[in-house]
């Protein structure tokens, strides 16, 4: 009976750490939609990365990989992924802890799949994309850091900024030749630093 009951004790024990694992906890780079793809192969368990990921590969396609993690402990940096139209597959993710930075110049056209992301606990920058809305920022209330939107020409207003409300560093707009409204931001109470 006693090693019954050990074996159960093991099982569930193994089982608890397999669920409770952290998973990346240095900078990772998918810099391929095979990279992405496998995520969840090798990482099954994992839906808060600990550290940065840096996604930069110009056949990513999609972020579907992605689908279960809720939170990542650093930064998330999206560069140079000329295939990739919008970010579906980032459905759960709700925190960010460090910098999100996005840039990529002419294929990102939506943030379709952010629609979660209630804080960035660093800075935000978008910049230089053919982003045509915010409106998937929605849920967005806190930026830890500064806020940049610099260089998105195809952008008319801020719609999908009405949630936020405190900016911590510096709020930056600048060359966005297409925006002409930015009365979406009247919720924001607090920017700590420059505007």
């Amino acid at each position: 009976m006693k090693k019954i009951t050990l074996l159960i004790a093991l099982f569930l024990g193994l089982q608890w750490a397999a669920f409770s694992q952290g998973c990346l906890p240095g900078t990772t780079y998918f810099t391929s939609q095979a990279e992405v793809d496998a995520f969840q192969t090798n990482y099954p368990n994992c839906t808060q990365i600990e550290g940065s990921i840096v996604i930069n590969g110009s056949d990513i396609t999609n972020l579907n990989g992605f689908s279960h993690i809720t939170s990542i402990g650093e930064n998330l940096y999206i560069t140079s992924a000329s295939s990739l139209t919008n970010l579906i597959g980032l459905d759960a993710l709700t925190t960010i802890g460090g910098f999100f930075y996005l840039s990529v110049d002419t294929s990102l056209v939506s943030l379709s799949g952010i629609g979660s992301l209630t804080s960035v606990n660093g800075g935000l920058s978008i910049y230089k994309t053919s982003l045509r809305s915010l409106a998937e920022l929605s849920s967005l209330t806190y930026i830890g850091g500064n806020f940049e939107i610099i260089k998105n020409n195809s952008l008319p207003n801020l719609i999908g900024l009405e949630g936020l409300t405190e900016i911590n560093k510096d709020l930056e707009i600048s060359e966005n030749d297409s925006l002409v409204s930015m009365e979406t931001l009247i919720g924001i109470t607090t920017v700590e630093e420059d505007l």
